[in-house]
């Protein structure tokens, strides 16, 4: 609690105060969002793009996506977070709900291992299973949405440019 002589030197020192009143600086707006429920999600764009930094570095320096049983609960519960609001800064940023994301993260796994595959003797089912898939089935849906062909039409690309 200030003293009223500090608090009149303090206002006196601090000169942004009408940027604050319009509403002008990033952490006004979203104070302005809040206040006015103007926003379309729960969460400001500070908290989504701290969330989006989080869930990054996990994918890239953890690997969650290689785990089959990973799901929304477990991956938010790792991060220390909300799963609502896990998922709904993924929806937002990365533009895609969680199993998508997790099967993107798995097939640029799987790709980089198939341009491995002929040296280290692999089956395209090993692959599979290495990405964290359960079923072939479920491998060659994502990887045919993600990669828009399937692991063997990637193969053969492959041998093709090695030619």
């Amino acid at each position: 609690v200030l003293s009223e002589t500090d608090y009149c030197s303090f206002k006196a020192e601090v000169k942004p105060m009408d940027s604050f009143l319009k509403y002008e600086e990033p952490r006004c707006k979203e104070i302005k969002e809040l206040k006015l429920n103007v926003g379309k999600y729960k969460l400001t764009e500070l908290e989504m793009s701290e969330n989006y930094r989080k869930i990054y570095e996990y994918l890239e320096n953890e690997k969650p996506h290689l785990d089959p049983n990973i799901n929304l609960t477990k991956f938010s519960s790792d991060l220390k977070a909300c799963s609502h609001n896990i998922s709904l800064t993924i929806n937002c940023k990365f533009e895609m709900n969680f199993f998508d994301l997790i099967n993107s993260y798995r097939i640029e796994h799987a790709k980089l291992r198939l341009i491995a595959f002929d040296k280290n003797h692999l089956t395209i089912e090993s692959v599979s299973s290495e990405s964290g898939f359960n079923s072939m089935s479920s491998f060659y849906r994502a990887f045919k949405k993600h990669a828009n062909c399937t692991p063997t039409e990637f193969l053969n690309k492959r041998v093709q440019q090695a030619v």
